[in-house]
């Protein structure tokens, strides 16, 4: 279990940072058995974010099916 100020963190939002001439951003923490994962983009860099966010999950799975 992970304390902030002596309340019980139940969630992580994760989101990283756009720098200049880094137009994608892929933040991923772990706490309680979840992944979280952020993702972020410049619009004119990368035009089908929602696209990639939708496939995060099944590559995972793929991913982890050769563990």
């Amino acid at each position: 279990t992970l304390y902030s100020a002596g309340a019980e963190v139940t969630a992580l939002y994760p989101l990283g940072p756009i720098f200049h001439g880094s137009g994608l951003n892929i933040t991923v923490m772990s706490l309680a058995d979840r992944l979280n994962v952020g993702i972020i983009s410049c619009p004119q860099l990368v035009d089908d974010l929602w696209g990639l966010a939708d496939r995060f999950a099944a590559e995972l799975d793929a991913l982890l099916s050769h563990c």
